[in-house]
């Protein structure tokens, strides 16, 4: 069995988009962390047994430069970030949402979200999505 780690809301303004008048300036973005993995249970309270979500203050700035073209860009290098940033073995899957709340099409809506979800090497072959 699996236990889920979710930091579900992570607010920014960000430098993203397809053409160099989008990324000239900040727009907001959201994202999202779903981690499944055994934590190691019991009184130890120890982060050692579970993930240490605060090297996402590291990853994510990180995987903002060079300035993304796309959301699924900016997913996947959080992915691979937070991948050599932990023993990844842990980890059963990785799944990173990102959402451009203003995104730039005529029809009103509340963003576009892309999700990359990337299983655990020991859960399938080669890490795959």
């Amino acid at each position: 069995m699996s236990d889920v780690i979710e930091i579900p809301h992570i607010a920014l303004m960000v430098r993203v988009g397809l053409s160099e008048a989008e990324r000239a300036t900040p727009q907001p973005l959201v994202i999202g962390v779903r981690l499944t993995l055994n934590v190691e249970r019991g009184l130890h309270d120890d982060l050692a047994g579970t993930f240490d979500y605060s090297l996402l203050d590291r990853v994510i700035p990180a995987a903002l430069e060079p300035a993304p073209k796309l959301l699924e860009t900016l997913a996947e290098r959080i992915t691979v970030g937070i991948m050599e940033e932990t023993e990844y073995s842990r980890i059963d899957t990785i799944e990173i949402s990102v959402t451009k709340c203003q995104p730039p099409i005529s029809l009103t809506s509340d963003g576009v979200t892309v999700t990359l979800v990337t299983r655990g090497s020991h859960d399938s072959e080669a890490a795959q999505r």
